[in-house]
């Protein structure tokens, strides 16, 4: 609601103009076909008031729409060119541009989890006289395996993203093995880190569910998360695809 000005996107039926090593613009290579992108002040389009979500409410994803709204040439691009200006970090390309926001979100909501839950557990009991959550071996087994899935979701990603980074900054363009890496490293964080924040929420006991509570919020977020457009599954099923592919080739 505090903006200025409002980004939105369409299909086009058009051929891609773009060049990029004899393909076409990254969205096309991800499988949306041509999209353009395009801004207009917020005065000009209609925000619809329907974000009212069970996670992630603070980003206030609203809605809006436009009827008859003449948009010049000049505030549009097509998703997908390579950056024209700004430096190593927006010749990343897509996805790995989109791939700097949710994992280090859910990471993030993951270890503040983990502390959460940790400091609950020391003054918890299931049941009125029983041994509090810190004491049983149940926790400590799920709570130290959650520690190990969080850094390795941390790792994967940081390592994918590292070397995304680093052909951009050496040639301006991620292959697209590198590309492919770090969206499944991308989908494999948020899922992990979901079930981590999920496994440790039962421990919390009924006093996780007060909307006081920052366990419930925390899993209600990371939840959120998990459901973007950019961590579909799909990913998980073109990566598949490029090995079967590349194997295939191999052995030609």
């Amino acid at each position: 609601m505090h903006a200025d000005w409002l980004i939105g996107a369409f299909k086009s039926g058009a051929a891609s103009a773009s060049a990029n090593g004899g393909r076409g613009a990254d969205d096309e290579a991800a499988g949306f076909g041509r999209m353009i992108v395009f801004a207009i002040p917020k005065a000009e389009a209609e925000v619809i008031d329907n974000w009212h979500v069970a996670g992630l409410q603070g980003t206030g994803s609203l809605d809006f729409s436009v009827d008859g709204v003449f948009v010049p040439e000049d505030l549009t691009y097509e998703l997908g060119v390579p950056a024209v200006r700004g430096g190593d970090l927006f010749r990343l390309g897509m996805p790995a541009f989109v791939s700097n926001e949710v994992p280090p979100l859910a990471i993030g909501l993951a270890r503040r989890a983990i502390d959460d839950i940790t400091e609950l557990a020391t003054h918890t009991a299931r049941f009125p006289g029983g041994p509090t959550v810190s004491e049983r071996a149940v926790f400590h087994h799920q709570l130290g395996r959650a520690e190990v899935r969080v850094r390795a979701a941390r790792a994967v990603h940081r390592e994918a993203m590292a070397a995304a980074f680093a052909s951009a900054a050496a040639d301006g363009a991620p292959s697209e093995e590198q590309q492919l890496a770090v969206t499944t490293a991308s989908v494999y964080a948020v899922e992990t880190c979901a079930d981590v924040v999920s496994d440790l929420f039962k421990f919390g006991g009924g006093r996780a569910l007060a909307l006081a509570n920052p366990m419930q919020r925390h899993l209600r977020n990371v939840l959120a998360a998990r459901q973007h457009v950019a961590l579909s599954e799909e990913n998980y099923e073109a990566a598949g695809r490029y090995l079967l592919e590349s194997a295939k080739a191999r052995r030609a």
